[in-house]
């Protein structure tokens, strides 16, 4: 049975989410991880006795299959580009880009190329978010007619400086928005469908040691007159559960954590409940090892469900255009559809 050949690229928290996944996957060889800091590599790699690379290049040539990226922001568009390229494979920790329209180029470079371009959005596979959409896809409750986010965490001073890079316009690309909260805009983003126009606005009122922000406020009209509203910060005293409000003509849910609720004679039950994941680390789920293993499944045996970046660029085209505008008085659409080839 052939065996996936598979490389890391970046040795820093979430790779430690990543690499005990990847190894609980039956046929699946680590060929190389590589991290500019050289010791972060040799460290992972006598924990999972796996081989480290010294440089870039010599992942390369050992010709992985699919390559896990989990650098810093700033530098997922020059390695994605490269190993696409290289028609490797590529499983991106978010964001893609940090703009959307370089996201746009390497779509559309993945496909000229004929490889598989993923990005780890992972609560999208979620049992919870699953029914979710399918309750809103039945239609049983009639139309959606508003949905609400909120994603209030507790980021401190010291989160920030564990890395350079964190906390920076230039390797970050922003704050709370492009980092924390994006997985939950990218959910409202599939529970209302299409977008009419947006509105945005962000600040940092908290964290004046850092150059992002702490604070973003999002307002969208569907084209299907549903409303949706969201708000999010790093400056809360907690890591609260995050929360999506679902309004429906007939029916009112309520995703918190890890828990979908439906409101039922003026209580809510509970009607899905994902597993949880024990630790400080709560908040990333427990969905990284079916996003990975699905992409494996697809480049093994052609079934599994794959994460498509081409699928996902909604939520990264919201994040830059309110960032570009930066006082949200302005209305915005979604236009990346036309932009791509």
């Amino acid at each position: 049975m052939k065996k996936l050949k598979v490389g890391v690229i970046g040795i820093g928290e979430i790779s430690k989410i990543h690499i005990p996944h990847i190894l609980n996957y039956k046929n699946v060889e680590i060929v190389g991880l590589y991290d500019l800091h050289v010791d972060r590599a040799v460290e992972m790699s006598q924990k999972h006795h796996v081989p480290y690379v010294n440089t870039y290049q010599e992942l390369i040539d050992l010709k992985p299959d699919v390559v896990h990226v989990l650098t810093p922001h700033d530098t997922h568009y020059g390695i994605i580009k490269d190993l696409i390229e290289h028609h490797i494979h590529v499983l991106a920790e978010k964001p893609l880009t940090i703009d959307y329209r370089k996201a746009i180029e390497l779509v559309d470079l993945a496909s000229e190329h004929e490889v598989i371009l993923s990005v780890c959005l992972q609560n999208r596979t979620n049992k919870t978010t699953k029914k979710l959409l399918s309750v809103i896809q039945d239609k049983a409750y009639g139309k959606l007619l508003s949905v609400r986010g909120n994603v209030f965490w507790k980021r401190e001073l010291s989160y920030y400086q564990k890395d350079s890079w964190r906390g920076t316009w230039r390797h970050e690309g922003g704050g709370v928005l492009i980092n924390q909260a994006i997985h939950t805009l990218d959910l409202i983003t599939l529970i209302g469908g299409e977008i009419e126009s947006f509105y945005g606005s962000y600040a940092n009122y908290l964290m004046p040691d850092i150059e992002v922000e702490d604070q973003a406020h999002i307002t969208l009209l569907f084209k299907n007159q549903a409303r949706g509203f969201f708000s999010a910060t790093t400056s809360n005293t907690i890591d609260s559960p995050v929360e999506i409000d679902v309004v429906m003509e007939k029916a009112r849910f309520k995703l918190l954590g890890e828990t979908l609720y439906q409101l039922i004679d003026q209580a809510f039950q509970i009607i899905e409940k994902d597993e949880s994941l024990q630790g400080e680390k709560f908040y990333f789920g427990v969905s990284h090892e079916k996003v990975i293993h699905d992409l494996y499944d697809h480049l093994l045996y052609h079934f599994g469900d794959v994460i498509h970046a081409k699928d996902t660029l909604t939520s990264l085209e919201i994040i830059t255009k309110v960032y570009e505008q930066k006082n949200g008085h302005q209305p915005m659409t979604i236009d990346h559809h036309q932009k791509r080839k």
